[in-house]
């Protein structure tokens, strides 16, 4: 598991990779103010996660321990009995949110954002499928030729000026469109859709609800980050903020990239061999920790320099960056060790973890306006990550 990890990992990092020429082109060719709208638009395209996630929760514990000539038929059930009612369900309700409040407003734009960027539901659902079936270094593989072409063809929008909310549209989806286009080929390839429905498969049970709370929590917490940032920074410093973050936050891409693959495999093995488990979880542990230093000092000592090549602009971080990098790096170890209470079902430890630091998101966000908010928010946010961090070591240590 580990090399195909490895080998995956490297893969996926490509694609982060390329995913970070698109905002570096927009630098370039449209305003500081322009950027931070794009910016800011793209952080509204968490909200989407919660709908993948609640559909994927028990279907990637589902899959661990099927046959490899059952998944298909789990695949296109779960596209064509779960996601396509849920998707025009919450469509519906976003296109009445903006008839209620304009398409010229603010509010109005984000909703129908929202709204469009729903096709990336199917993706994590897809790329569950191809973990499950062994295929992963293809899936990624077809991913990055699908997005040099993708970029190409942005690009090209970007250099006339098309307007920053359709690139940001654009920007946002095309993970959707992909995983669509390999399900209609699955689709050509077996000629029908088989969707007689396999015994212990449930539409939303009891996991999958209490695994949609999580991601509520989390997507709140995401949403009243960025907002602290963009109200405490204003539009230009936190487009200027979201340039830093996307090269101190790199490695959490990459990590949602292959959280399915991890999830999966370290379920079979656990439901397998318990001892062959925690074998397997210090050895992903040391090599992630490990890791995580070595990106943490470059960061330290190398991201001015990267910024600057990236944007050809004299950006400055508009706070102090170093307590940035220990919060992402804490951060990151705390979503590592989630995945595996997430392959163990421990969902709802990770609910009260979750809503904890909610709490104090909202405590930041209402009631601190001091001057130095950005350093003593980031300073209480990392000490209670790392409390967390080691309270999901002593639930995965308790379930092993």
């Amino acid at each position: 598991m580990i090399k195909l990890l490895f080998s995956s990992s490297l893969l996926k990092m490509g694609v982060v990779l390329l995913n970070l020429l698109i905002p570096a082109i927009i630098i370039r060719f449209y305003s500081e103010y322009d950027f931070g709208i794009y910016s800011y638009l793209l952080t509204y395209a968490i909200v989407i996660s919660v709908l993948q996630n609640g559909i994927t929760a028990s279907f990637r514990n589902l899959i661990s321990n099927l046959e490899k000539n059952d998944l298909l038929d789990y695949l296109l059930y779960s596209v064509r009995k779960i996601t396509y009612p849920f998707l025009l369900i919450i469509f519906c309700l976003l296109l009445a949110t903006l008839y209620v409040v304009g398409f010229d407003t603010l509010y109005g734009k984000i909703c129908f954002f929202i709204a469009v960027s729903l096709i990336n539901i199917y993706y994590p659902v897809v790329a569950s499928y191809y973990d499950a079936t062994g295929k992963t270094l293809n899936f990624v593989l077809l991913e990055i030729i699908f997005l040099l072409v993708f970029i190409a063809g942005v690009g090209i929008l970007i250099y006339y000026k098309v307007s920053i909310y359709i690139v940001c549209i654009l920007t946002a989806n095309y993970r959707g469109v992909y995983a669509i286009l390999l399900i209609m080929k699955k689709c050509v390839i077996f000629k029908q859709i088989r969707l007689k429905k396999k015994g212990g498969y449930k539409i939303f049970c009891s996991d999958d609800m209490i695994f949609i709370i999580i991601q509520l929590i989390n997507v709140s917490n995401t949403l009243l980050f960025m907002n602290m940032f963009a109200k405490f920074y204003g539009v230009v410093a936190f487009g200027v903020f979201s340039v830093y973050y996307r090269f101190v936050a790199f490695p959490q891409q990459v990590i949602s990239f292959s959280s399915s693959l991890i999830w999966i495999n370290f379920r079979q093995v656990h439901v397998n061999n318990r001892v062959a488990a925690m074998q397997l979880l210090k050895r992903l542990f040391f090599i992630f920790t490990l890791l995580l230093i070595i990106w943490g000092g470059c960061v330290h000592f190398f991201i001015d320099k990267v910024v600057y090549l990236y944007s050809s602009k004299p950006l400055e971080y508009p706070g102090v960056l170093c307590f940035l990098n220990i919060m992402v790096c804490l951060m990151l170890l705390k979503d590592f060790s989630s995945i595996i209470l997430n392959a163990l079902t421990l969902y709802k430890e990770q609910m009260i973890m979750n809503a904890l630091l909610c709490l104090l998101n909202v405590i930041f966000f209402f009631f601190y306006n001091e001057t130095n908010f950005d350093t003593i928010y980031l300073i209480f946010v990392s000490l209670l990550t790392l409390m967390f961090v080691f309270v999901n070591l002593s639930l995965i240590r308790s379930r092993l």
